[in-house]
């Protein structure tokens, strides 16, 4: 019913801004002479780019799952990552998508934790990737970015968030080391999801060569991901560089993960005519088809998925697996 009830202002806000986005008489004529005037050359340019940062992710998440020494084929994961991508367009966004690669490596006979393990390993090495390409993309442009005071907050928002994310990993990882997970009271609500954690972190630690290539995959698909959405500004032939489209994305895609709204759609726009406005002199109906068009770009792929569930059979009776039901296993 929670999940519901998030959905539900997911929806909300999502249909809210855009509805506000596109109700400006200004913006509803200008937005169709863009159209007319995109390059479908440069668009199909961003699809196929869209297609190797979902290529280098899955790769990635197979890495992690061979560090926690959960032994799935490279097809099979191929399979639970398009299955997973396909159920992100409309459980909830990427953690929907997580969830049920959870449960299908759980059908497939692995345990629930380790499962569930692989998943956060991945998202923590994507997390790393963040970290430094926002350290390194905003950090040299802050020049830039303080033209405007509302994009310079917004950038001083990103780099308390990153601050904060860090720290917890640090935190993680010292605990992990000293092993103080298994002093905790026997009561402590969490206590064997903790001590997961820290199985988890000493695995990876005893696979530092594996990490270090999902890390690097991250830092690509991460660089490669922001300019898909460059691309498409060329695509929308909006006056503006592609360097400084890379150093606006850390925000927007960071303000976009959050759960406010159904995959971002809506406040990244909003937050694209912003900055790109302030910054760039974009106008507003151009930011906002650039981010429209980075965001199907993505989607492309992830309808794709859908190939994923043709012929399979992952219940351990041999019975078709509805995603709903694997998003409420776990």
């Amino acid at each position: 019913m929670k999940r519901w009830g998030l959905l539900g202002v997911q929806l909300a806000v999502t249909v809210g801004l855009l509805a506000y986005l596109f109700s400006r008489d200004a913006f509803r004529a200008d937005i169709g002479d863009v159209l007319a005037s995109a390059r479908p050359g440069w668009l199909l340019a961003a699809v196929l780019g869209a297609g190797a940062v979902n290529a280098l992710c899955w790769v990635r998440w197979w890495l992690c799952l061979r560090i926690l020494g959960l032994e799935v084929s490279l097809g099979r994961s191929l399979r639970f990552y398009a299955i997973g991508l396909f159920a992100s367009l409309f459980l909830l966004g990427p953690l929907g998508g997580d969830a049920v690669r959870i449960g299908l490596l759980w059908r497939d006979g692995h345990a629930k934790p380790a499962a569930a393990m692989s998943v956060m390993v991945d998202r923590v090495s994507g997390l790393v990737a963040l970290i430094l390409g926002t350290a390194g993309l905003t950090a040299f442009r802050l020049e830039w970015f303080a033209q405007d005071t509302l994009s310079l907050r917004l950038v001083q928002g990103l780099w308390v968030y990153l601050a904060g994310a860090t720290v917890a990993l640090i935190v993680s990882l010292v605990v992990s080391r000293l092993d103080w997970a298994q002093r905790l009271p026997a009561r402590l609500p969490g206590r064997e999801h903790l001590i997961g954690l820290t199985e988890g972190w000493a695995r990876v630690s005893r696979h530092g060569g594996l990490a270090l290539v999902a890390v690097g995959l991250s830092i690509v698909s991460l660089v490669i991901y922001y300019g898909v959405f460059a691309v498409c500004t060329t695509a929308f032939r909006a006056e503006i560089a592609w360097d400084d489209v890379l150093a606006v994305m850390p925000v927007v895609d960071t303000a976009a993960a959050l759960p406010v709204s159904v995959a971002g759609l809506g406040l990244r726009e909003a937050l694209f005519e912003v900055m790109l406005e302030r910054l760039a002199g974009v106008p507003p109906a151009t930011s906002v088809l650039v981010s429209l068009g980075g965001f199907v770009s993505m989607s492309v792929w992830c309808a794709a998925g859908a190939f994923g569930l043709m012929g399979y059979r992952g219940d351990r009776a041999g019975a078709p697996v509805k995603l709903s039901e694997l998003g409420a296993d776990v």
